[in-house]
């Protein structure tokens, strides 16, 4: 098997393989033709104000201490667009959310998150470790990033007829 796209290490869920190199070729244009649509699910905290938005944040890599992780950054950042959905609420505790990356940049959807105010519970990189800690023991959950790349909508590579591919 070949792989076909990434997924951040701690995040569970669908990831796609093929058995060709022609197929992960195919796949690869697929991807950049952005003629594929990838579904996940989170837990976030504190729950969002809305119940749908749109997250427009340009993201680049940081520098310094921050050189291993992505930042929000108007001026140098690339064009970087998320949509989300809240699907269950406690309240404005936590929610189980819908997220779409509209553009495919490296960790988007943690730092969208966090920078819209509801970062991803259980995300040493971008959360808030004290608040998560409380969170996870408070909902009996793994200790763990809470972030599932649930949905993967693209042609099929040879036949063209559309997958839809749930975990």
């Amino acid at each position: 098997p070949k792989l076909c796209h990434r997924l951040d290490r701690d995040t569970s869920g669908i990831l796609l393989l093929a058995r060709s190199r022609e197929t992960v070729m195919k796949m690869g244009r697929i991807f950049e033709q952005k003629n594929i649509r990838k579904y996940y699910l989170a837990l976030v905290a504190p729950a969002p104000e809305i119940n749908d938005g749109t997250i427009d944040a340009p993201l680049c890599k940081g520098n310094g201490d921050a050189r291993d992780m992505m930042i929000v950054d108007p001026s140098n950042g690339k064009f970087a667009r998320s949509e989300f959905h809240v699907l269950e609420r406690a309240a404005k505790k936590v929610a189980a959310t819908a997220l779409w990356p509209r553009t495919g940049r490296t960790h988007q959807l943690r730092v969208h998150c966090q920078y819209a105010g509801f970062p991803i519970i259980g995300d040493a990189k971008y959360g808030d470790t004290v608040r998560d800690s409380e969170m996870i023991d408070a909902l009996g959950i793994a200790s763990r990033l809470q972030l599932h790349a649930w949905r993967v909508m693209f042609p099929h590579p040879k036949t063209r007829e559309w997958l839809d591919l749930k975990a």
